[in-house]
Order: structure tokens, then sequence, then C-alpha cells
């Protein structure tokens, strides 16, 4: 696979990129420390043709609630449905682990104002949200069981009842494995076959990289892609990468599939944004 790092100069890990009508949207977690009493969270850029981009503000203004003055947020994903965007993003309280749930904004622009909707998504400690529209408009939402639920560092997959709504009735999905810990699902459907990217390793350093697993129903049964009767890994540390993972994937106007991650910088000081064409 071919990729290059996208040209803009701030950390931004966990990216989503994404299209609509004509314009592509980029945003992820940026650096923040919990405490800094930044007044917005969220940066968005935008293009018109993957190369260049501008930088168009926060996303959202930081949520009030309880703990929220020294609390972290990160990963945010958007979906847009019935003329409206949703904005899922990880939070916690206080800096708490056990207290780490995935909340929502909405917004009629997909560069926002988002508003926060003051709501925990989930019930058990989570984080990573990522939801999926399927073709017969049912929507599921993937994300990983955080410290204290009982699917730790496992991918989980649970159904909308609406956009702001679970059903609270999640699942592994990987029922059969219990792996040290897995994060940043994404889904992508090619034709008829499900496919799921995601990360495991220590999102620390380069043992971090990106896996897939395909399905002909979203609902699985998963099976992990191999090669050689081994673990493909999409994305690993090599001489232009640092702990590549936590992806989208999009496509171009042309429908060709895309990949956004992120990697560390030779330094290790921060995490940037990288983008490459997907041959499925």
């Amino acid at each position: 696979m071919n990729y290059k790092k996208i040209n803009i100069d701030e950390i931004l890990a966990d990216p989503f990129c994404f299209l609509h009508e004509g314009k592509y949207y980029l945003t992820g977690s940026h650096c923040s420390s919990p405490g800094s009493h930044s007044k917005s969270i969220f940066h968005m850029y935008v293009s018109d043709n993957l190369e260049n981009w501008a930088y168009s503000g926060s996303l959202m203004a930081r949520p009030e609630y309880e703990g929220s003055k020294k609390c972290n947020f990160w990963a945010p994903e958007i979906m847009f449905l019935d003329e409206k965007f949703y904005l899922y993003y990880t939070a916690d309280q206080e800096g708490d682990p056990y207290k780490r749930f995935i909340r929502v904004g909405v917004s009629e622009h997909p560069e926002g104002p988002y508003v926060d909707q003051g709501i925990w998504l989930t019930k058990e400690a989570s984080i990573d949200g990522s939801p999926f529209i399927d073709s017969n408009g049912e929507i599921f939402f993937f994300y990983t069981g955080n410290e204290g639920s009982p699917f730790e560092g496992q991918l989980v997959m649970d159904t909308f009842i609406n956009p702001l709504e679970l059903s609270q009735n999640p699942e592994k999905v990987f029922p059969d494995e219990n792996v040290e810990w897995e994060e940043g699902a994404f889904i992508l459907k090619e034709k008829e076959t499900y496919f799921l990217f995601s990360s495991q390793g220590d999102w620390r350093d380069s043992s971090y990289g990106i896996r897939i697993a395909e399905s002909k129903s979203i609902t699985g049964p998963w099976k992990r892609m191999e090669k050689d009767g081994e673990a493909f890994v999409l994305l690993s540390t090599d001489e232009q990468l640092n702990g590549p993972g936590h992806n989208s994937v999009f496509r171009n106007e042309a429908g060709k599939p895309f990949i956004c991650f992120h990697s560390w910088n030779k330094e290790g000081t921060g995490r940037y944004p990288w983008l490459g064409e997907l041959n499925l």
C-alpha cells in the first residue's frame, strides 16, 4: 500500500475523514491535556482534493458535566443521517479510566458547531465508538470495553434504537477470542462483504498495528484475515511508520476506498494523520 502523511502541522491522532457534498473533512484527537480549561474540543480541516487542507475551527464547545473540567476527550467520529450530523466521541470524568463512556453532539453542518446532548450513550465503561449504517438503514455501533467493563479490551457491537439511544444489548464481535486489547473499530462494506478494521498492540509504541476481519453479515461471524497461515497485519511499524493505527475508511468522489490512520513521529512526541488508498 502507498501512503503519505497528511499535510497539516497539528498533532491529530485517531483521525476520522469523510466526504460530504464534494468536500473532504478531517478531525481527530488533537493535543490537549486534562484540566487545560480549553473552551472547545476537536478541530476540523477541510479539503477539495485530499492534498491541501485548511483549518476550519473547533467542532464543539467543551461540555459541562460533573468531572468535565479534568476530562479527556478523544476519538471523534461523525455520522450523517436525516440531514443531521452526529458526533460520537469518548469522554471521561476527572480522567478516571473507570468512568470513560461515549457521548454525542449534534449539528446541521459537518463543520459544526455541534451541541452536546448531555447523555452517556453507553452504560458500561467504553471507548472509541464507531457507527455504521447498513444498506437496509439499520444502524450498528462498534466500540471497545474499557476498564471496569465486562468486555474490557474487547471489541463490542450494539444496535441503535435511534441516533441518541442504543439497544444496550452489547455482544463481543469475536465471541471465541479474548485478546489483550483491541480498539478503533471501523466498518467498510465492499460489494457483499463487510470488512472490520481494528488496532491491536500498545498505542504508545511500535507494537501498534491495524488488522482486518471479514464477514458476509454485519453481525458476524467475523474471520480474521490471514496471509501465509499467519495473522495479516495491514499496517505496522516500518521505515516510515511508527505504531500506525486507529483508522477510518472512506471513499473518494470516484468511489475508491481510502484509509486514514495515525502514526507517531520519529521523536515519539505526537501522532499525525496519514492517508493511503486501499485495495480490497
